[in-house]
């Protein structure tokens, strides 16, 4: 079991175990029930080349992309290693540009929790791998410039107290942004759920080498918005 006294702002990046790199960008319902006890990006990703126009459904972009900047072209959401966005909506603009977690966020790993921030590739976490929780290294880290950012803070029956990006997945398909006091996460009983501005000046992000690269932060398993997570395989 790893304490989960922290307060908690978190998004996960899986890096490979050998050489993997760590991206720094300063430009601008039930589970496993807390087994373990508790700027923006811009670079760009290839786009549609679809022109922006009118599809007849009320969007101007094909389903599954989006305009991410002004006047750009119409282009799928490549989370924060790719072009930002994170999610897009009906009328085909980006509604969720991908931030993540605060720098304390404690990460379950088998010395205890560490802050996500002093996390490094090749580092060794808790994820799930093949259906079984495993110890895996991180295949990557993302780090993002934030400019008055707001994050949601869900305060949990365990103790926790997570701050995270409302467009950050939680381990069973939903958002930050969706979950509501009375639900659970991770099968930990939700108290509390407000919206707060966010103290830091960086967000941060990790991706544990694993099928999913779900990862454990404040005692619950949640998802990763980076390349080779379980969102980002749903993103393309």
């Amino acid at each position: 079991m790893v304490p989960c006294r922290f307060v908690v702002a978190l998004c996960v990046v899986v890096s490979s175990a050998c050489g993997g790199k760590v991206v720094v960008d300063d430009s601008g319902a039930g589970g496993t029930g807390g087994a373990l006890g508790g700027g923006g990006a811009t670079s760009t990703a290839s786009s549609t080349n679809a022109s922006v126009t009118s599809t007849g459904t009320g969007s101007i972009c094909p389903s599954g992309t989006c305009v991410v900047q002004s006047g750009g072209p119409c282009e799928p959401p490549t989370g924060p290693t790719g072009n930002g966005c994170c999610g897009c909506d009906a009328q085909g603009a980006c509604n969720a540009f991908c931030k993540c977690a605060s720098p304390e966020t404690p990460i379950a790993t088998p010395d205890g929790e560490r802050p996500i921030a002093s996390l490094a590739p090749g580092d060794l976490v808790y994820s799930v791998d093949h259906e079984r929780i495993a110890i895996v290294p991180i295949r990557q880290t993302h780090r993002s410039a934030v400019l008055d950012h707001r994050v949601v803070r869900v305060r949990l029956a365990n103790g926790s107290v997570l701050e995270i990006s409302g467009s950050h997945p939680t381990a069973d398909g939903r958002t930050f942004d969706a979950l509501r006091p009375g639900g659970s996460l991770d099968g930990v009983a939700i108290l509390e759920v407000e919206e707060v501005p966010y103290r830091y000046p960086h967000t941060y992000d990790v991706l544990p080498d694993s099928d999913t690269g779900d990862y454990f932060a404040g005692g619950v398993r949640i998802g990763s918005t980076l390349e080779g997570s379980s969102m980002s395989l749903e993103l393309h």
